[in-house]
This record gives C-alpha cells, structure tokens and sequence, in this order.
C-alpha cells in the first residue's frame, strides 16, 4: 500500500509548483488589464474635468454691451470672448506637463446660437486617446479614444456678494 503511494506521489511530482505558477501568472494578468482600465479612467475623469473647466471659463465671456444696455436683464454670450477663453484653457490642459498632462487630443469650443440656446449656452467637446500598457496591448486592445462634452451658461447674480 505505501509503495502504490508513492508511485502516484511521484507521477504527480512539481504538478503544485506549476499550478501555483500558472495562478500566479494568471492573476498578474487580469491584475495588469485592470491597472490599464484604471488608468484609462482616471484619464477619462482628466478630460471631463478639461471640458467643465473650459466651458467655465467660456462661459464668463459675456456681451458686456448687452448686459449694460438691459440693466442685467439680458445675459449673453460674446461668441468670439467666449471661444477665446475656453480654447485658452484648452491649450493650459493640453500643454501641462507632470501629473495634470491630460490625453487631449483635440477641443472645440462652440457658442450656441440655434434656438432654444441663442448665444446663452457654450459647448465644450474634447477627444483623448489613452495608450495601454504591455498586457492589454498583448490582449488586442491597444488604446481606447474618449470623446467628452460640457455645456456652461453664463450666469449673473449677487449671491456670490452675500456671502
């Protein structure tokens, strides 16, 4: 009886290193995909913040001369300040370097002027493409192009004086 065990014991030799390998090698894998998906993410989340902040910052570029002429009661935007102040952000966010660098690939900025937004609404889309890393790339999925949009309306109001 302990010679029969024996003979399966050695028939089975190394089988538990090469499983463990294999799991291990397994769960850096799926570890190494996840990581990529993560990063493309947060990647995401940096151009959804570009577009909010360009379309803020487009969103200030008032028709100061229609402001003034109604007493505050007509707010507009100036289509040309508008469009100037968000692709200035748009070129901040595109050449910052370090951590803030965001995948920006293009941005446009456009003053809506078509019913029912006549010139109160600013719309900010970028497109990125984030490149993933060996193991995703190993898997066929090279890099994955993101297309975001922001709206911003420009807004005139004393709340921020009562504070």
């Amino acid at each position: 009886m302990s010679s029969s065990s024996k003979t399966s014991s050695k028939s089975e030799s190394g089988f538990s290193t090469a499983w463990i390998l294999g799991m291990v090698l397994l769960v850096l894998l799926v570890g190494g995909v996840f990581f990529d998906i993560g990063q493309a993410l947060v990647e995401r989340q940096k151009l959804i913040t570009a577009a909010d902040r360009a379309a803020n910052a487009g969103a200030t570029g008032l028709n100061e001369q229609k402001l003034i002429d109604s007493n505050g009661a007509t707010v507009e935007l100036d289509p040309v300040v508008a469009q100037q102040k968000c692709s200035d952000v748009l070129i901040n966010e595109s050449s910052a370097t370090g951590q803030a660098k965001t995948i920006l690939d293009t941005g446009t900025c456009t003053v809506l002027t078509a019913a029912p937004f006549d010139s109160k609404v600013i719309e900010v889309t970028v497109t990125g493409t984030k490149e993933y890393g060996v193991i995703a790339s190993w898997l066929g999925i090279a890099s994955k192009t993101f297309t975001v949009t922001s709206r911003a309306r420009p807004s005139c109001s004393d709340s921020a004086e009562a504070t």
